[in-house]
């Protein structure tokens, strides 16, 4: 996948995607610019020197003239920009997807998923920032006409004080904004602490609860200090982004000061008209500080997508993969792989682990099945085979004739054990409903899903169940070669026999080749040959007519128990109560109404709301009437020195009013969102395991993370509206005090306008929850994508239909939706510049026929000239969607405060490490799922004694994780009784005594809750477990985690070492270990460990060492069915 290209900026993306499209909205830019400048001088004119017929014509032909032409231009350059930009996100997203499915998995695994997301999710506000970037020209040429009328016409000595004095404000803004450049990414180092703080307690859930110590010491002394420091940075920027626009103000002011305090032989008039213009000016201004963060936004997004894709290599939207000239193998008899050898990379040793097969052969009608431990190469091994991976040697042959990856996709249909399942069958001409049914109802699924209208109906199931359905897809994609990788082991007894014994016969009887990655030795008997594989090799074949193996501690007996599989709880798997809740408050919200609504968010911050309520009409009431004093101005006699008294004390007023408004609110904000921070983790802390999945760690996170800090960002647009509204009031209520006939013409016209503005808005809120939905649908499409790239590579009419049906789709239909909310978007500015231009034209050339007094004229002009609603436009909507956002987060505050609290007073740790026996009696836990088929642990009785060595071991989904979760406490049993020495206790208050790594354990970045650490210890276990050249320890934190999965266990282990519990845990331990470090693990550290009379409990399948363990418990769907004792005075009994 090409990376790493040339750096576009937002009129080159606009360029590319049309240059005849990108010209034309110059052109109507560049119009509407000028028009808008023409009127910026005209208005002004007409205001002050209407005296006679022929201006009254001049101006009554001129000004109509312009306002038609500013609004339409306006109009067509905003529609077409949007329309522009939105096509080129739109190919752009097509372009990153379909070279993304281009790309070989080799490729494909070196990229981020989640940067190609995120990419995409950037990309969205591309279009705004476009759209916002030709205002920003627009405004500018009308700034440029309106500067160079004043040079030209009326002052030339004005024209360049006023030039100097811009460009002395450019260097003190742009000082300002490298202050707050540094203070933005002080806080992103302090925000990346804080997210680490977050991953630590909400994917380090499990690792917490056994560590009092180490748990308040992350909350304690890392995330309440990052939180606090995050608010701090946030509220200093917004500080010095108030200077920014403060400094704006009162240079505009002092700019207005002296051209009324020096007029230079200037009449009257001409310094009113500069300082309107001046005034209209710092309007502008205004918008364009509101407006830069959109457009950097959108700049940022283009360049971060620049950085990840060379944009001019990328594949063209229409290109597909399949086509008509591509070789394919025909049919098939049989392939054999010789001397294959596949090694992944190792960027500090060159090579990682490596497959390498000397000779295979699979033949047509056959049954293979690949055996061996986790970590031993056979899913490599199937990646291989399948042509996903290149080998580096060998070669591969189908029918006798070497192959290459291409070649040989097409023949497969595989279920991996990571399968990804697209709710339609993609890639098929014709879906035979009938034989999709009948298997729906052969495996059990009718009733739980169902294929209508060329889709299943939910995907909404159970592991088991989803591989079940995964299955019925492979059947009737009827490729010649099925792949199963661990297909059975999330089946209950029931599925686990029906698929070896019906299913797998069945394929081999319509002559399909099967090869299955299995543990499942007691039907070893299917199959026409068996592989084992160690270490990345095939140790073992056979014929299982030659040899039919026996586990070598157990004799299998069929489990009776009419159990599901042992669930992985995921969203899709126990979230329906949850978003019923979470609908039900939604409605409740919308009953409250707003004005409620926003009583409970501001509940907490009343005395803030009450100041900011006092503190915004404060500040807008200096701001319009220094604008009236300024207009007035005459700068002479006794009427310019009160003048100069009333606009001083109102510049004081302004600045301290501005100040504390911006202080006020921005804290309130920030106070809000770290007590909401601390609140939801505090309850995090205190809930259990199985809550927690409920919500999902991921959910939260994301709520924590991007979703509090968009928050944090919108929340300058409410106060941004808030201000533009009340402004907006008082010129309205000042207009009223002049002429209250002008008033009422203005509130007339405001109630016509308001009444198309708010039908477009409320087209435009049903949009936003579209398109929202819509943007779901794209991400979740690319989600497929990304997920399912390997089933979309063995299939390349599959992954053409794929794109064409859904990435294509969704991205066609939410550019649609954004240019119908575009359309409406565009009316109602139209319709508001409309009747903001109607006012003043009907003030200018109308009322004065009717009796509106002449000298009261240009300064109601003035103020409707300058009123702030381009401010309202432009934000409303994101004001609205804001608030929106607002309400979610706090109704998700709302949710995380029902969340169940465990016992909080647990045992010390020194009280917990004397103890000589853990026994546990009948104890029992089941999983609800939807399907009314629980499944279940126990009842189980067992016991663990003081420097004893236990194995549990099982087929996958056979309860071994669900029992090491109960008999810690992460898990409250539904039954049974827990013992202690002969003492009942809550084995919850107890869990200071186990030092656990779980197969899905966290890594932590530092010895978090260790005063003291023994260096030299430390130094020596990273020695013994060859991690000295990879990693360091400073200040108790590691210098890298960017370790190999199993270096990352090394590393954890050292850490579980270190903190010395009595009882250590250790599931599947040596799977991801190379030979030498789980003969290590086995031989050596297990009896160390035995020696210092640590208690070692371990879920293993690796038979070779069960020798290592004082006993032996064997799970099948969820019971224990048998135990092994093993003596120590030589063999194993």
């Amino acid at each position: 996948m090409p990376k790493g290209g040339k750096i576009l900026n937002l009129f080159d993306f606009l360029w590319s995607t049309s240059r005849r499209a990108t010209l034309n909205i110059i052109i109507l830019s560049v119009m509407n610019g000028i028009s808008g400048g023409i009127l910026l001088i005209l208005l002004p004119g007409a205001a002050l020197n209407i005296d006679s017929n022929e201006q009254l014509v001049f101006y009554s032909l001129a000004l109509p003239v312009m306002t038609i032409l500013f609004l339409v231009s306006r109009h067509l350059s905003q529609q077409k920009t949007e329309a522009l930009a939105g096509r080129g996100v739109e190919d752009m997203v097509m372009r990153i997807s379909n070279t993304v499915r281009h790309a070989e998995f080799q490729e494909f695994e070196k990229f981020k998923r989640s940067d190609i997301l995120l990419g995409i999710a950037d990309a969205q506000v591309i279009s705004d920032a476009a759209d916002k970037n030709m205002q920003f020209l627009q405004s500018y040429i009308i700034l440029f006409i309106g500067w160079l009328y004043i040079f030209v016409f009326l002052s030339p000595f004005f024209g360049i004080f006023i030039l100097l004095a811009r460009l002395l404000l450019i260097l003190l803004q742009e000082m300002f904004r490298k202050i707050i450049a540094s203070l933005a990414r002080e806080q992103l180092e302090e925000e990346t602490d804080m997210f680490t703080a977050f991953q630590n307690h909400l994917y380090g859930f499990k690792e917490l609860k056994f560590n009092l110590g180490k748990n308040k010491d992350i909350f304690n002394n890392h995330l309440l200090p990052r939180i606090e420091a995050v608010k701090e940075k946030r509220v200093l920027s917004r500080r010095y982004g108030t200077e920014l626009s403060l400094t704006s103000m009162l240079f505009h002011m002092l700019i207005m000061v002296c051209c009324a305090s020096f007029p230079m032989s200037l009449a009257p008039d001409d310094i009113t008209r500069i300082i309107i213009i001046i005034f209209f000016v710092l309007q502008n201004d205004m918008l364009i500080n509101a407006s830069t963060h959109s457009i950097a936004e959108g700049t940022a997004a283009l360049e971060k997508l620049s950085r990840l894709f060379d944009l001019d290599a990328l594949k063209k939207s229409c290109e597909n993969i399949s086509s008509p000239s591509r070789k394919t193998v025909g049919g098939f008899k049989s392939i054999v792989v010789e001397d294959v050898c596949f090694a992944y990379p190792d960027p500090l040793n060159g090579q990682g682990f490596s497959v390498r097969i000397e000779n295979l052969t699979v033949r047509s009608g056959e049954i293979t099945f690949i055996v061996g431990g986790n970590g031993s190469g056979k899913s490599t091994f199937i990646n291989v085979l399948t042509g996903l991976c290149e080998p580096d040697e060998g070669v591969i042959k189908m029918n006798d004739r070497p192959t290459v990856m291409s070649e040989r996709r097409h023949m497969f249909s595989a279920v991996f054990s990571d399968f990804h399942l697209f709710d339609q069958f993609y890639g098929l001409d014709v879906v035979d409903e009938e034989s999709v049914r009948e298997m729906l109802r052969l495996t059990e699924l009718e009733g739980k899903t169902r294929y209508d209208q060329g889709s299943f109906t939910t995907l909404d199931l159970s592991t088991g169940q989803r591989k079940r359905l995964a299955l019925i897809v492979a059947m009737m994609e009827d490729r010649p070669i099925f792949v199963f990788d661990e297909w059975a082991a999330d089946q209950d007894p029931h599925f686990r026999n029906y698929f070896y014994e019906n299913i797998l016969p069945s394929l081999k009887k319509k002559g399909k080749t099967v090869v299955a990655i299995t543990h499942d030795d007691r039907y070893f008997h299917i199959a026409d040959q068996v592989i084992r594989m160690d270490s990345g090799l095939i140790v073992e074949k056979w014929r299982p007519e030659q040899k039919k193996p026996v586990h070598p501690l157990f004799l299998h007996t069929p489990g009776a128990f009419s159990t599901e599989e042992e669930p992985r709880l995921s969203s899709e798997d126990v979230f329906h109560e949850d978003q019923s809740a979470e609908e039900k408050q939604e409605r409740e919200f919308k009953r409250e109404g707003t004005l409620k609504q926003l009583r409970k968010i501001f509940r907490k911050e009343r005395d803030a709301a009450k100041k900011i309520l006092f503190l915004l009409p404060l500040f807008t009431f200096s701001l319009v009437s220094l604008a009236v004093i300024l207009i007035q101005m005459q700068g002479q006699g006794q009427i310019a020195s009160a003048s100069y008294l009333k606009f001083a004390l109102f510049i004081i007023l302004l600045v301290m009013a501005f100040r504390q408004l911006q202080k006020t609110f921005h804290q309130a904000v920030e106070n809000r969102i770290s007590a909401l921070r601390v609140n939801v983790m505090e309850h995090v802390r205190k809930t259990d395991l199985l809550t927690l999945k409920k919500v999902g760690a991921g959910r939260i996170y994301t709520a924590l993370t991007s979703d509090i800090r968009a928050v944090s960002t919108t929340s300058d647009i409410i106060l941004f509206c808030l201000q533009g509204g009340v402004r907006t009031t008082m010129i309205y209520a000042y207009i009223g005090l002049l002429y209250p006939p002008a008033c009422v013409m203005m509130i007339l016209l405001t109630v016509i306008g308001a009444f198309v503005y708010f039908f477009n808005h409320t087209k435009m809120i049903g949009l936003f929850d579209k398109t929202r939905d819509q943007e779901k649908k794209l991400f979740e499409a690319v989600s497929h994508l990304l997920e399912g790239f390997r089933e979309l590579k063995l299939n390349d009419k599959k992954s053409d239909d794929f794109y064409n049906r859904s990435i294509r789709r969704h991205a066609s239909r939410l550019r649609q939706l954004k240019l119908r909310s575009v359309h409406y978007y565009a009316n109602n500015a139209t319709v508001t510049y409309g009747f903001w231009k109607a006012i003043l034209l009907i003030m200018i050339l109308v009322m004065p026929l009717f009796g509106f007094p002449r000298e009261i004229l240009p300064v109601s002009v003035a103020l409707v000239l300058t009123m702030p609603l381009r401010q309202i436009i432009d934000r409303y909507s994101q004001f609205h969607m804001a608030y929106l956002s607002i309400l979610r987060l706090f109704r998700f505050e709302n949710s995380m405060k029902g969340l169940g609290e465990e016992p909080s007073e647990a045992v010390s740790p020194v009280e917990s490490d004397a103890y000589k026996e853990i026994r546990y009696k009948n104890i029992s836990f089941t999983y609800s799922t939807k399907d009314n088929r629980p499944f279940s642990v126990g009842p189980i009785s067992i016991s663990f004694k003081a420097g004893e060595i236990i194995f549990i071991t099982g087929g996958n989904g056979s309860g071994k994780s669900t029992l090491l979760n109960v008999i810690t406490g992460l898990y409250n049993s539904d039954s049974g009784r827990v013992f202690i020495d002969n003492r009942e206790v809550d084995i919850r208050l107890h869990r200071e005594l186990f030092g656990p790594i779980f197969t899905d354990f966290h890594l932590f970045d530092r010895f978090y809750g260790m005063e003291k650490i023994d260096e030299a210890k430390l130094n020596g276990l990273l020695r013994r477990f060859r991690l000295e050249n990879l990693v360091k320890c400073v200040d108790g934190k590691f210098s890298s985690l960017h370790l190999s999965t199993g270096q990352k266990k090394r590393l954890a282990l050292i850490i579980a070492i270190m903190e010395d519990k009595p009882v250590y845990i250790f599931d599947e331990w040596a799977a991801d270990q190379d030979p030498h470090f789980r003969k290590f693990f086995y031989k050596t550290l297990l009896p160390e460990f035995k020696a210092q009379g640590k208690t070692v409990i371990a879920v293993s399948h690796d038979d070779r060492y069960f020798h290592a363990a004082d006993r032996a418990l064997h799970l099948e769907c969820g019971r224990l069915v048998d135990s092994k004792i093993f003596f120590k005075k030589g063999d194993v009994t």
